[in-house]
């Protein structure tokens, strides 16, 4: 009789653990499906292609495969330009453009959002979280894109105060 009973704790305690691995892995699945929306709202008066690289690794630097791309169409109106990552970053940086445009990309506002939390930057604050690169300078509520020396690659960086607010919010 106690064998039968130590054989059915036992079928017990190997369903349970089962049913937790199954469950630890679903978690998993759907942990995985998660996205981090980063939208730019703009005024951007010439076609162009806009990208957002990002590090999600320590010790990381940007790469072609962390990168997301999106066209955008000219238009006199604010316009929503969403960049989807599948990680919440620990940081990244906006490409403005990489047709050779000399002109002013305005920016309303900056919408971080992971489906959970959402923080928006407004233009007002835009410079305490962004820094321009020599492509780039801040202008009013805008970014004026530029060539320097024949080269072009205008585009605003996370500063450390965003990064952290990254860490401490998502």
């Amino acid at each position: 009789m106690s064998n039968y009973i130590m054989n059915l704790k036992n079928i017990i305690v190997s369903v349970f653990s089962l049913l937790l691995l199954f469950s630890c892995n679903t978690r998993k699945k759907n942990a995985s499906k998660d996205v981090f929306n980063i939208t730019l709202v703009a005024k951007v008066l010439e076609n162009d292609k806009f990208q957002v690289f990002y590090i999600d690794e320590l010790n990381k630097g940007y790469t072609e495969d962390k990168r997301i791309v999106a066209n955008v169409k000219k238009s006199p109106n604010f316009q929503e330009i969403t960049f989807e990552l599948n990680t919440i970053p620990l940081t990244f940086r906006i490409d403005l453009g990489e047709n050779g445009h000399n002109s002013i990309v305005e920016v309303d506002k900056i919408i971080l959002d992971s489906g959970n939390r959402k923080i928006e930057l407004n233009s007002d604050v835009m410079h305490r979280f962004f820094d321009t690169n020599i492509y780039t300078s801040k202008v009013g509520n805008g970014y004026h894109r530029s060539a320097v020396e024949g080269r072009y690659d205008p585009f605003i960086s996370a500063t450390a105060l965003l990064e952290k607010k990254l860490e401490l919010e998502f």
